[in-house]
């Protein structure tokens, strides 16, 4: 199988799409991607879609709005031509027959009516299964009895839950081949020991737990992991990892972990992580975590959030520390003594996200120097009631494509100076309840292609439809409540 059928397969269903980075992991976890001496295999892969968009095989399409798709906003999708050279539908009986001996990718989408699974499913050569369920936050799951058939399936290297499991069932252990295991949207609240039976896993990635304070010791068993991602928790503290994960010389993603419990005295042996993301931060861990993130050359995206994620929760004072210069997706969540001085120097930053960072208006100016900075993402970081055109002077943000901004006290951005923003196709304003007016000089913003006003003052909205009709004219997508 190649890497464009695989792709063509986990793309079918077009509500379940998935971005680049997790198809990077995919193909790892499915051996797709070959090896090559000195590269690390990640990068390979990387590559492979890559050279894949370029031929016009795979298309990257942008699907939201909010900072949700954020760090991985495009979504795979295999062209209609070329999905239809990779795909053959054929019906059960006749899947199964051909099936029988060959190895297996399956989707499978479940209503609040759970459909028993074919009676031959388990004799499958199944290897990647996506399970996908819409029910609502009142439904229990998957049952007992089905889980159990899933996870009997010997030759499983990928599962992805997608929807409501409010248990992880103990005999997932059974799975000793699976690479890759995702639970999104789950509702989990702890996970069983016998995860530690998987030590060939590469990627565990937990997303939207609901109360998951820790990680089982058991998670040491898995030397060849890759990713950890433990993300959007409702527990706002973190999620706690167990003293030892600094062994893990594989180690390429560590998001969502807590920084107390000794895991930043162990940061200092994970130099090869590319994303690193760590919450409840506070200035007592500075000294530990700054010279740990300082030597990490290979670092890409870096994710600092303050204890409690509050407004006045502080995140360490950050002028002296001293980023990587390879960073490229930075966030930075809770009030920041001052904007540090470094960060108009990160040259290849093209990612930034501010929340409630409690800055100036002033101090905001120095953002439009971010010379390859292309989505910029404020939340609740400024404490102003009116936006000048000072914010970009001609020529700034010139490579910015995507902003947004939200913010509950702004009330106006006055103007726009012309020749600001000469790269900017998407803008939104969310939760900007006091928003009234839009700057003058949008009109002359001529790549603007999208503008979104989700949460924003009703007298906007009327105004843009009438009087100020002129500003927004020019924008093909124009998404007005």
């Amino acid at each position: 199988m190649s890497c464009l059928d695989y792709c063509a397969i986990v793309t079918t269903w077009r509500r379940f799409l998935i971005g680049k980075g997790k198809m990077v992991q995919l193909l790892l976890a499915e051996s797709l991607i070959p090896e090559k001496g000195g590269e690390i295999i990640d990068n390979i892969a990387n590559n492979i879609i890559e050279e894949l968009i370029d031929l016009g095989l795979l298309v990257l399409t942008k699907l939201d709005y909010g900072w949700a798709e954020f760090k991985d906003w495009n979504k795979i999708i295999v062209p209609e031509p070329f999905r239809i050279l990779c795909l053959v539908e054929v019906d059960e009986v006749e899947f199964f027959a051909k099936a029988a001996n060959l190895p297996v990718r399956a989707i499978i989408e479940h209503d609040r009516k759970h459909i028993p699974l074919p009676p031959d499913f388990g004799t499958l050569q199944i290897r990647s299964l996506f399970l996908i369920t819409n029910n609502g936050s009142d439904s229990q799951g998957l049952s007992r009895a089905y889980m159990a058939t899933i996870c009997k399936l010997q030759y499983l290297l990928v599962l992805h839950f997608r929807g409501i499991i409010k248990r992880l069932s103990e005999e997932v252990g059974d799975l000793v081949h699976l690479r890759y295991l995702c639970c999104d949207w789950s509702y989990l609240d702890e996970l069983p020991q016998t995860l530690g039976n998987l030590q060939n896993l590469q990627t565990l990635d937990i997303i939207l737990s609901r109360q998951l304070k820790e990680l089982p010791l058991q998670v040491l068993n898995y030397q060849q992991l890759r990713h950890l991602m433990i993300s959007k928790t409702t527990y706002r503290n973190g999620v706690r990892v167990p003293s030892g994960i600094g062994t893990f010389k594989y180690l390429r993603t560590l998001d969502g972990v807590y920084a107390g419990g000794g895991i930043l005295s162990e940061l200092s042996s994970l130099t090869q992580l590319q994303q690193l993301g760590i919450t409840s931060v506070s200035e007592d861990h500075s000294t530990e975590l700054f010279p740990a993130i300082t030597k990490m050359e290979n670092l890409i995206s870096l994710s600092l959030e303050a204890e409690k994620y509050l407004r006045d929760s502080f995140l360490p004072d950050l002028e002296s520390f001293s980023p990587p210069p390879s960073i490229q997706d930075l966030r930075l969540y809770g009030r920041l003594f001052e904007m540090p001085v470094w960060l108009t120097s990160m040259e290849n930053l093209t990612m930034l996200y501010l929340g409630y960072s409690d800055l100036l208006e002033n101090q905001a100016r120095t953002l439009q120097f971010l010379p390859k900075l292309k989505l910029l993402y404020i939340c609740n970081a400024y404490k102003v009631r009116c936006i000048g055109k000072e914010f970009c002077e001609a020529s700034g943000f010139p490579k910015l494509e995507f902003l947004e901004i939200s913010e509950d006290l702004l009330v106006e951005w006055t103007d726009i100076v012309n020749g600001a923003f000469p790269s900017l196709r998407r803008l939104v304003f969310s939760n900007c309840w006091n928003l009234r007016f839009l700057p003058e000089g949008l009109q002359n913003i001529f790549t603007l292609e999208e503008l979104g006003l989700f949460g924003v003052h009703e007298d906007l909205g009327r105004r843009l439809l009438g009087e100020e009709n002129y500003k927004i004219k020019h924008i093909s997508k124009v998404h007005i409540p």
